[in-house]
C-alpha cells in the first residue's frame, strides 16, 4: 500500500529522494522583521535530516507593510542571506526546499502593526476593514508588483540557484 512513499519521484525535472513532504506551517520562528533565525534553520534542517524529501517553508511575505511580526519575509534584498542559510541547511541534510509567497491579507489581524489589504469593505474578526484605496498608480503598483519582484528576487538568488529547489508562488 505504501511501497512508493519512500521511492524517488521526479517533479518537473527535480528529483526528490522520497515522497515525504513537510507542508508549509506557520512556525512563527522568524525574527521580528521576518528574518530567518537560527531556530528556524535548525527546525528545517532537523526535518530534512529526519527524512523529508521536500520541506515547504512557511509563507514568506512579499509586502513589508502587510507582514506580521515573526513571519518569514522575502520583501527586501537584505533578507537573502538568511534564506541562503536556510536552503543550504535543508540541502546539506538531504532535502529539497520550496517556499510559499504571501501578501498577508486578513490573516494579519492578530498583529495590529501589519497593514491589512482587502479589495472590498468587510468585517472580519470583529474589525471593520476598509478596501484598499487607489491613491494613484504608485500605491496600486506597490501592492500588485510585490509578488513579481519577490519571485524575481528568489529566482536570481538562493531559492532557485540549483535544481534542488522549487518556487511555489500562491495567491493569498
Amino acid at each position: 500500500m505504501y511501497d512508493r512513499l519512500f521511492s524517488p519521484i521526479q517533479i518537473r525535472g527535480l528529483e526528490l529522494k522520497n515522497r515525504v513532504v513537510l507542508p508549509a506551517m506557520g512556525t512563527r520562528m522568524a525574527g521580528e522583521k521576518g528574518e530567518i533565525t537560527p531556530r528556524l534553520v535548525a527546525y528545517h534542517a532537523a526535518r530534512a535530516a529526519g527524512g523529508c524529501g521536500l520541506n515547504i517553508v512557511e509563507v514568506a511575505a512579499v509586502h513589508t507593510p502587510s507582514a506580521p511580526a515573526h513571519f518569514v519575509s522575502i520583501s527586501d534584498d537584505s533578507l537573502i542571506g538568511g534564506h541562503k542559510k536556510l536552503t543550504d541547511a535543508i540541502h546539506q541534510n538531504g532535502g529539497k526546499a520550496a517556499i510559499q509567497l504571501w501578501q498577508g491579507s486578513i490573516a494579519t489581524t492578530f498583529d495590529p502593526r501589519a497593514e491589512m489589504l482587502v479589495v472590498n469593505d468587510m468585517e472580519f474578526a470583529g474589525k471593520k476593514l476598509k478596501a484598499i484605496q487607489q491613491t494613484g498608480y504608485r500605491r496600486l503598483w506597490s501592492v500588485t508588483e510585490r509578488p513579481r519582484r519577490a519571485v524575481s528576487r528568489l529566482d536570481t538568488t538562493v531559492w532557485n540557484s540549483t535544481a534542488r529547489t522549487i518556487i511555489c508562488p500562491i495567491p493569498s
